[in-house]
């Protein structure tokens, strides 16, 4: 159960995120949310735009082309994505692609699976992408990099 204090957080949170652009181009940041007892079902009702947030668990169980399919298609439909990170599972197929959308705003993927053309797809100023981690998860991601790919995180 999230506290009232820990909802108006994480509402704050949401709304700097939804908010801050940085220059050049308006760039967009990509948020991380540390938290033992938070379920990421229980972040959709605290975003500015509930009605536009699509769900993901990422894990072993999903191929990173999934993952990618879904980030196209939020993009496409301006939606916000909450993506929970499990088993530590956090390839470089998908921290390739994440790392240019931090510093880029855009979204290039040259061999997803299922698509014959490279996707080039600047993510809209109406979509935001939040993940959600334990802390014990986060121990086992095994990439140095992974926490420069946030500009705004909280441990809650």
């Amino acid at each position: 159960m999230i506290s009232k204090t820990q909802k108006e957080t994480i509402k704050k949170f949401f709304q700097a995120i939804d908010k801050v652009l940085h220059s050049p181009g308006d760039l967009c940041d990509l948020g991380l949310i540390i938290s033992d007892k938070i379920k990421i079902n229980d972040l959709i009702d605290l975003t500015p735009y509930p009605e536009r947030v699509e769900v993901f668990n990422l894990s072993e169980k999903n191929s990173p082309d999934e993952f990618l399919n879904k980030l196209v298609e939020c993009f496409k439909n301006k939606k916000w994505s909450l993506v929970e990170l499990k088993d530590g599972y956090f390839p470089s197929t998908i921290y390739n692609p994440l790392r240019i959308l931090s510093i880029q705003n855009r979204l290039q993927i040259s061999d997803l699976t299922g698509k014959q053309e490279a996707i080039d797809l600047r993510i809209p100023e109406e979509s935001r992408i939040i993940f959600l981690i334990d802390q014990e998860n986060l121990s086992k991601i095994n990439n140095t990099d992974f926490i420069k790919l946030f500009g705004p995180v909280i441990k809650i």
